[in-house]
């Protein structure tokens, strides 16, 4: 009997339940994430660990996945062919995130262009928000911010051009304190958090 897979299989188990049993008090769009994994998580562990201890053997086949390597190519080059044929089907990027620093909050910190593919996209800077603008993986954009005062975003300046990649979150301008500050009442830390979380599932509906 396979004790290490038998404790591990107890392990998946019990971090899985435990994810779920916290999801279910969070609101939808925050706890979407966490049981669409740990739900099959459970189910694929507690499969294994009652396969282990029925004492039914598990069959591992070195053709079980769809590929063969031909005989007269080093094997090395022909994982990196492999490798380079499903790299753009196994890493997705995830965006680009701007954060800038030294803005002082109460008042329009300054103006932004996202100039890419399409028309270009103007949004005001406020500070101790966050902006979510669609840019899909593959496309390219510049960047330009013009602060009011001079602000931190790798160098101190008003005026910048940067230019920023797409992604499965698109373009995240952060414009929250750094280090981030959160009120101290619970009901007003809630609800600030439960908005941010808002922003980043907006479009998944309740």
């Amino acid at each position: 009997m396979h004790k290490g897979r038998i404790l591990f299989c107890v392990f998946l188990i019990l971090v899985a339940a435990t994810a779920i049993y916290l999801a279910l008090d969070w609101p939808f769009n925050a706890a979407l994430f966490p049981l669409s994994v740990s739900i099959p998580l459970l189910i694929l562990a507690a499969t294994q660990l009652w396969q282990l201890l029925c004492g039914e053997e598990e069959v591992i086949e070195s053709a079980a996945v769809d590929l063969e390597f031909s005989s007269d190519v080093p094997p090395e080059i022909e994982r990196r062919r492999v490798i380079a044929d499903l790299r753009d089907e196994l890493i997705a990027p995830l965006g680009s995130v701007v954060m800038p620093a030294g803005l002082r909050a109460g008042r329009p910190a300054g103006s932004l262009t996202v100039r890419g593919p399409g028309d270009p996209v103007e949004l005001e800077l406020v500070p101790g928000g966050i902006e979510l603008l669609d840019l899909p993986p593959g496309e390219r954009a510049v960047l330009e911010v013009r602060f009011r005062e001079a602000a931190d975003l790798g160098l101190r300046a008003r005026h910048f051009a940067v230019e920023v990649a797409g992604g499965l979150g698109g373009l995240i301008v952060d414009l929250r304190d750094i280090p981030m500050a959160l009120p101290e009442r619970i009901e007003r830390r809630r609800d600030l958090l439960a908005a941010w979380q808002a922003l980043a599932w907006a479009g998944v509906d309740e």
